[in-house]
């Protein structure tokens, strides 16, 4: 099977293998750093960096900060 691009995998929202198309995918291990995240193919077998990065935001209305 080819390789996904990375327009499809980004219009996939990552949620496949970007090697077999698989849905069944997990990370390794926690990051800390939230805009990469290291991924595997439970099917394939093969590892990936999933990178992330910021798009904007949005306000949240009616937010009340807690005091601590």
């Amino acid at each position: 099977m080819k390789r996904m691009t990375q327009e499809t995998f980004r219009l996939n929202n990552g949620n496949f293998c970007p090697f077999c198309q698989s849905g069944s995918t997990d990370y390794i291990e926690e990051s800390m750093d939230y805009l990469e995240e290291q991924r595997e193919c439970l099917d394939c077998g093969k590892a990936w960096i999933e990178k992330h990065k910021i798009a904007g935001y949005k306000e949240i209305k009616n937010y009340e900060r807690k005091e601590i």
